[in-house]
């Protein structure tokens, strides 16, 4: 990322370098080149960090309550039943204050797996649509960050992304 940069600042983004080592540009935007997530992101893809960040950072307000079992104040609050390893909102049920009725359930290929219960965020609604955005950092710097929508309460895989990046002069 950095070298991508350097450069775009150097002004020759778009010139080959004649050394043996490719830029990273060069190696993430070749059309040749499959780029794979490493594996350690599987430790933070995987929802059963969430009750681990919460029980070392309790009350943190950035993190939401996050359980192995659904608690009396979850269960006042409104909670999220997610499974650990779920993906793009597949089996995932939202349930209201005091888990008397469903609001919103989805179904997917995660129905055998260990679940998470999170309290439940009411998203804001603006123009008919529920957006969650998502932000990266790298090295401790603002990197970019992407807008999911929908009209849904759950996202999925198919839920319109728009993706953002800000770059300073």
């Amino acid at each position: 990322f950095s070298d991508y940069l350097q450069a775009e600042k150097d002004g020759n983004l778009n010139k080959k370098i004649n050394g043996e080592h490719p830029r990273l540009c060069e190696v993430l935007l070749n059309d040749d080149i499959k780029v794979i997530e490493p594996l350690w992101k599987v430790i933070p893809s995987n929802k059963a960090i969430l009750p681990v960040l919460w029980s070392m950072f309790p009350d943190h307000p950035h993190l939401l309550t996050s359980e192995w079992t659904v608690t009396d104040e979850l269960k006042q609050a409104g909670y999220v039943k997610k499974p650990i390893v779920g993906r793009c909102g597949h089996n995932v049920t939202l349930y209201d204050a005091h888990g008397d009725s469903v609001l919103d359930e989805t179904q997917g290929q995660f129905v055998n797996r260990n679940l998470i219960y999170q309290k439940l965020f009411q998203l804001p609604k603006y123009d008919g649509y529920y957006a969650i955005i998502g932000s990266w950092i790298i090295h401790g710097l603002f990197a970019g960050f992407g807008i999911r929508e929908d009209k849904k309460l759950i996202t999925d895989a198919e839920s319109p992304v728009t993706a953002c990046c800000i770059t300073w002069k």
